[in-house]
């Protein structure tokens, strides 16, 4: 009887360390560059989640783990799988727009490994500035705007038009564009009763500031 209490005891705990084991998620994955496909390195991926407390989801996320892309813009993670209802990815790197990706949970294995790539957008500066350098009279009209894409952010190249009207026309400002690309742009101007088109573009390199001068 000594024996089987030890050998029922024995299956007892081990049953009960079984139970407290928790499972992993294995999640692999590249961040790349949306306009050329390169790997960028040095991104930082995070994975965010939605607690479960006194019973239920809460309804903003909380960080759960963080890891940096190699050279090639690969990363790895090896971490237990919370409680959730949501998981929340989200990219950044130096001179580029974050990334952001929702995952259900339930699409996570914790028997195999999970691939989730990214690709994000190069970011630059456009430096704009407007000036009527060859004044006529009051009714002197400019009217600019980007075209192509836009990204929505508060910071970022809207596609509305500008208009301006005057002879002391003098304004600059500056915006967010993606970048690694040529940024095409139109401005319409009317001196005199006579009205000229330009259709025109400039290559904005990641992480950097381009001045476009528009002088009329």
């Amino acid at each position: 009887m000594r024996i089987v209490f030890i050998l029922a005891f024995v299956v007892a705990c081990f049953a009960g360390c079984k139970k407290k084991e928790k499972a992993t998620m294995e999640i692999n994955g590249k961040v790349t560059d949306n306009a050329n496909g390169a790997g960028i390195s040095g991104a930082s991926v995070k994975i965010y989640y939605k607690p479960y407390q006194n019973g239920v989801y809460v309804s903003s996320y909380s960080l759960l783990t963080t890891a940096s892309t190699d050279a090639s813009g690969n990363y790895s993670f090896n971490v237990e799988k919370p409680n959730t209802d949501g998981l929340k990815f989200v990219v950044e790197a130096s001179a580029y727009f974050p990334g952001e990706k929702i995952v259900n949970p339930d699409n996570i294995s914790t028997s195999s490994a999970n691939t989730q790539n990214f690709s994000i957008d190069a970011s630059g500066t456009l430096a704009i500035h407007i000036k009527n350098t060859t004044p006529i009279a009051s009714d002197d009209f400019i009217q600019f705007q980007t075209t192509g894409l836009n990204y929505s952010c508060s910071i970022c190249c809207g596609s509305s038009p500008i208009q301006k009207f005057g002879m002391t026309v003098d304004t600059s400002f500056s915006c967010m564009r993606y970048a690694n690309r040529y940024i095409y742009y139109n401005y319409i101007k009317t001196k005199a009763a006579v009205t000229t088109v330009v259709n025109d573009s400039v290559y904005l390199p990641a992480g950097t500031t381009v001045n476009l001068d528009i002088f009329y």
